[in-house]
């Protein structure tokens, strides 16, 4: 077996010298790992291949999403139109850019006169049959809806550092509302 020139010496990662070069299997097959480096790299190999069968695992295991027949409800041919004027005022009068660049929603405002109109407004969609509007108006419900219920939600608490300092949830893992 021929040496070249560039073999004559290797750097030992754990004293971090260079070191005579000695023929071993790893070096002749040009790799650059010693017999040292092979249970680390081993465990490394190892933990890779366990997390990546974890995820795949963990994918596979999620259940199919199959909707239930009430939330599959809509007409697409639905011209049925949703007004959301009452929320989009309150939205325009408690809503304000903060200087860090995020709007915020006044809730100590809000809590005196307003609050009778998101009430209504939430009692409003609450009756509204969802069954017979059409994809595009479902979505606007659900997004408004759901964010009108936050508010009321805070507000009910209010004052509160934080939406998830407020415990409606049941459960020991249940975090905010």
């Amino acid at each position: 077996m021929r040496l070249s020139a560039q073999r004559a010496c290797h750097f030992d990662v754990n004293t971090y010298s260079v070191l005579p070069w000695r023929p071993n299997i790893l070096s002749m097959s040009h790799s650059p790992y010693t017999n040292e480096h092979l249970p680390r790299l081993a465990r490394g190999l190892v933990f890779a291949l366990v997390a990546i069968l974890l995820a795949i695992s963990s994918a596979m295991a999620a259940p199919k999403s199959k909707l239930w027949p009430r939330w599959e409800a809509h007409d697409p041919t639905s011209q049925i139109v949703i007004d959301h004027g009452s929320w989009r005022r309150l939205l325009s009068v408690y809503t304000r850019p903060a200087e860090d660049g995020v709007t915020r929603f006044d809730y100590a405002g809000l809590a005196g006169a307003d609050r009778p109109a998101l009430d209504a407004y939430i009692a409003q969609l609450a009756g509204t049959p969802v069954g017979l509007l059409n994809r595009d108006e479902q979505l606007a419900y659900w997004i408004n809806f759901y964010n009108a219920l936050t508010v009321q939600v805070v507000l009910d608490h209010y004052p509160v550092s934080s939406i998830l300092k407020i415990n409606v949830s049941p459960g020991f893992f249940a975090i905010g509302p």
